[in-house]
């Protein structure tokens, strides 16, 4: 064992004693039949509407993963190999990760006036794609023994086509698009059929594909959504596909578009939701409106809907591009009211231990103790 891998092992140690005295939660050992135990998720009605559960019904409740080459490279992933991470998970109330593919969004990114996307996984060449998908075997396979599922998510933002790289990087190191969508069919190419017998895998194709509202989903974004739905449908017949992944739920113009209205378009074109979703962000970005449930609401009552990247509010988030995550109606937080509401949710800003504690264990688990709503038994 090297130094360097008994330093990060001892500080996911101490880190895990700490959760225990927070969440008293009891201690969940990995099980090598807990995959097996677990069942595909499933669609759930209640009250509400749809949502998204667990094969035993249990809502989702997840924290994300940012796997990625660079990431990779410089030791921002060598927590997912290491067991004490993933039983720092289960102790916590963990039932679910967001495996975020993130080299799309390195694809598509570079330094503000270049023309130079920052490192990313070709993957065309064959190596770099063996490399990475270690990775993801690792978060598939240690995510099944500790009795959690994986949301496999293609994730870029604010886009999804093939970034055009002629173009020079914009002030937020975005480049321009291109009109094809070679890439994320790539991707998906082999990522769908490599997990379809996984019974505790299920895939976003997208994340937040316009820029910002449900008004954006225009016809061609739609048929490039049906277009990739079929594709990885025909590869994986039996996974669940969370589509839309809405980068906010609310609109500035209902008279263009709304939440439900793109559900809505999507069923048209001929997609079928008995194992198909809809994603939503629960942002309120820039928004006049206070931050509100009626979007989502409406939605669930037609279309099954899952929370795929929930967020803090602007006040006790240190990243204010990600925009305000508060809750909807009084509630501070944005996990109490998809806990009320019965809508099963993945937290962003998780991604490495000290994530996890500074947002999930410090800011959600206390808030949810404290109001009388943490889930875990």
């Amino acid at each position: 064992m090297s130094n360097g891998f008994s330093k990060h092992l001892g500080r996911f140690l101490v880190a895990f004693a700490a959760v225990l005295v927070v969440c008293d939660t009891g201690s969940l050992a990995a099980d090598p039949s807990a995959e097996s135990k677990l069942g595909r998720v499933k669609i759930a009605s209640h009250r509400f509407g749809m949502t998204v559960v667990a094969a035993n019904g249990d809502l989702l409740r997840g924290t994300s993963l940012m796997i990625f080459s660079y990431g990779k490279s410089i030791g921002k992933s060598d927590h997912i190999y290491d067991d004490a991470y993933w039983q720092l998970l289960a102790d916590s109330g963990v039932n679910a990760v967001r495996l975020a593919c993130f080299d799309a969004w390195q694809q598509a990114h570079g330094a503000p006036g270049s023309s130079k996307p920052y490192p990313f996984t070709d993957f065309n060449d064959p190596q770099q794609t063996a490399e990475i998908l270690k990775d993801y075997d690792q978060v598939v396979d240690a995510a099944g023994r500790h009795g959690m599922y994986v949301m496999v998510n293609y994730h870029n933002t604010g886009g999804y086509r093939d970034p055009d790289l002629a173009s020079k990087a914009d002030s937020s190191s975005q480049f321009g698009y291109l009109d094809t969508t070679d890439s994320i069919k790539r991707f998906w190419q082999i990522v769908a059929p490599r997990y379809k017998d996984r019974q505790h895998v299920f895939y976003e194709l997208m994340n937040e594909p316009v820029q910002w509202f449900p008004e954006n989903y225009t016809d061609q974004v739609l048929d490039d959504i049906q277009t990739l739905h079929d594709q990885v449908r025909s590869a994986a017949p039996k996974t669940h596909l969370v589509l839309v992944s809405a980068p906010n739920h609310l609109t500035w113009n209902p008279q263009r578009g709304s939440l439900v209205g793109v559900a809505r378009k999507l069923k048209l074109r001929g997609i079928e939701f008995d194992n198909a979703s809809i994603g939503v962000h629960t942002y309120n970005t820039k928004h006049p409106q206070p931050n509100q449930a009626g979007p989502v609401l409406k939605t669930m009552k037609e279309f099954p809907v899952i929370n795929t990247e929930a967020n803090l509010p602007r006040e006790s988030n240190d990243t204010p591009s990600d925009g305000d995550g508060s809750g909807f109606d009084r509630d501070r937080l944005i996990s109490q009211s998809m806990e009320r509401l019965k809508i099963s949710w993945f937290h962003w800003k998780t991604h490495s231990p000290q994530e996890l504690q500074k947002t999930w264990i410090d800011v959600v688990l206390k808030d949810a103790k404290a109001k009388g709503y943490f889930w875990a038994k």
